[in-house]
């Protein structure tokens, strides 16, 4: 799509999503380092490619200097602005990439601390120094829920190099999971035009958390083997060899020697990925550890507005399987924190099965409950965020994690307020 101005060429970009923008240099109206001052103000901005003159080129380079990615100079080849635009393109697919594999660290991980008297966990906990020093591969095994993705994440930060890059191996698809892990190549599917690096060569020297382990096809766990075994690999729809440097954490909720023993799991990559392994029992094996957490997560959660659990509800905690583990038992505090009224948390106040609330209706899921509480106080508020987690009890990071969980968008009257 091409503009004969910087004023429309803004206005386009502000109407629609674009990857890579071609900006010349002398414009009419707004010249091309204002455009690229504007751009890069924008929320979701295209890289830039800047387009010169021989005599602006000290111009172009200020203007990479200022987040372009790249100038081209006249007289124009078509080949190379090609090649300028399809890696400034992956360049962009990169780093969205990479936020949203944050992000989807960010979900699991949240900086959490491990909490625990089982003296499994203790002794798993000595552990991670040690392991975290060494490059080898790791193996996490737990039902969902128990922490695996947190324990990984300490193991990398034990190591205390790198980048760390999740990947989810019980993707959409196989060729998803191919990519997000190995990379691709332009034209290795169909639809697909642009290179891209995967996690291995994201992570660099960090390392590579590989969730659902036991859900990789057949396919894939030969080449990952092959990767571990060798060190290189090749992107999907590849022939060049890649060097593997990042080190990878396998996590799974199956028992592998069971699907090993049905054929549906590798038993050499089993033993490649087995140079530590983990096992991280289900939170109704660790009584003693469910009132420490949820005393942990309220006290986290409840912000200024301190709270305890009474003796009835400390029982109920005591006496629920929770069968989500972990994972469970932090919802259901965080949600009694959000929508308590008072200081002392009782039996009904928890969203248990069993247990009749007295906060949230039958006829509305208690996740709507919560997802409508968040959005009026936010609008009382004004969009004030640390007015709304004040108000709402909680941290001004469980406050954002909510905004993006829910899919809140800012009211445009409220932007920058």
């Amino acid at each position: 799509m091409a503009v004969p101005d910087g004023t429309q060429a803004l206005d386009r970009i502000r109407q629609q999503v674009f990857d890579v923008a071609l900006v010349d240099i002398n414009m009419p109206g707004l010249d091309g380092l204002e455009v690229l001052r504007q751009i890069r103000n924008e929320p979701d901005p295209p890289e830039v490619v800047i387009m010169t003159g021989e005599g602006t080129v000290d111009t172009a380079i200020t203007a990479v200097k200022l987040g372009a990615y790249d100038y081209v100079t006249k007289p124009y080849r078509m080949e190379e602005i090609e090649v300028v635009v399809q890696k400034a393109g992956e360049k962009r697919d990169l780093a969205a990439e990479n936020a949203r594999l944050q992000t989807e660290l960010d979900k699991v991980v949240d900086d959490e601390p491990i909490i625990s008297r089982d003296p499994r966990i203790l002794a798993v906990l000595e552990r991670i120094p040690e392991i975290g020093e060494s490059h080898l591969p790791v193996l996490i095994t737990g039902e969902r829920g128990t922490g695996k993705d947190v324990f990984a994440r300490a193991i990398h930060s034990a190591g205390g190099a790198g980048q760390c890059v999740v990947v989810d191996a019980d993707g959409p698809s196989e060729y998803d999971v191919d990519s997000a892990l190995f990379g691709h190549e332009a034209g290795s599917h169909p639809g697909v035009n642009r290179a891209r690096p995967g996690a291995l060569e994201t992570a660099g020297m960090g390392t590579v958390i590989l969730t659902n382990v036991h859900a990789l096809a057949a396919a894939l766990q030969e080449k990952l083997l092959q990767t571990l075994l060798s060190g290189r690999f090749v992107r999907a729809g590849g022939d060049d060899q890649i060097r593997a440097n990042a080190r990878v954490i396998a996590t799974s909720a199956r028992d592998l020697p069971v699907a090993v023993s049905e054929g549906k799991f590798s038993p050499a990559l089993l033993g490649e990925l087995s140079a530590y392994v983990i096992h991280l029992p289900p939170l109704r094996e660790r009584a003693g550890d469910v009132v420490l957490l949820a005393n942990y997560f309220l006290e986290r959660l409840s912000g200024s507005r301190a709270a305890v659990f009474d003796a009835e509800a400390i029982a109920a905690l005591s006496q629920y399987s929770w069968p989500g583990n972990v994972i469970e038992l932090k919802n259901v505090v965080e949600r009694v924190a959000m929508l308590r009224t008072g200081d002392v948390i009782g039996k009904r106040d928890l969203p248990l099965p069993g247990v009749v609330s007295r906060s949230t209706p039958t006829s509305m899921p208690l996740a709507e409950l919560e997802r409508q509480h968040i959005q009026a106080v936010l609008a009382e508020t004004n969009w004030h965020q640390g007015n709304a987690a004040a108000k709402l009890g909680i941290s001004s990071k469980t406050l954002y994690r909510k905004i993006r969980e829910y899919g809140f968008v800012r009211p445009r009257d409220q932007q920058g307020g």
